[in-house]
């Protein structure tokens, strides 16, 4: 009896974890995004917002739903406007002409980030040392009125 009880316990238990919608997805990996800013999935989100808490999206179809129903409600203002807003920055630089998304793992990001701020320092290491030889023009003296 007791474990029938606990059988039946833990199939519910999975099965809700199956119906469950997934928060995150690999976009919100990305290094520009703020996964505080995401909102928690509701069903009543317009259908643009539900693609972008699906974990396999083509981008151009999210930015043409998100146009059409901008043109319906125009003065609409939400947090998932903000984190779409947000979105579309981050994901843009790896969608390719078709909407398709592909995003290199995250040991890939942090390397090209990496080279990315070396190559920085190193411009400014750079530019600090050619600004060595500048010469003050004036005034040398100021007058203030009393």
């Amino acid at each position: 009896m007791i474990v029938a009880r606990l059988l039946i316990f833990v199939a519910i238990c999975f099965s809700t974890n199956l119906s469950a919608q997934k928060h995150f997805t690999p976009y919100d990996a990305l290094p520009s995004m703020v996964k505080s800013h995401k909102p928690s999935y509701k069903d009543d989100m317009p259908t643009w917002a539900k693609m972008m808490y699906e974990p396999a999206v083509n981008y151009n179809e999210v930015i043409k739903a998100y146009s059409t129903y901008m043109a319906s409600h125009p003065a609409t203002k939400s947090p998932i406007h903000r984190y779409f807003k947000q979105w579309c920055r981050a994901v843009a630089p790896f969608t390719a002409y078709d909407g398709t998304i592909s995003i290199p793992d995250e040991a890939q990001i942090e390397v090209q980030l990496r080279n990315h701020f070396a190559q920085l320092n190193q411009e400014k290491a750079n530019t600090s040392r050619s600004n060595d030889t500048w010469t003050f023009w004036g005034p040398k003296e100021t007058f203030w009125l009393n």
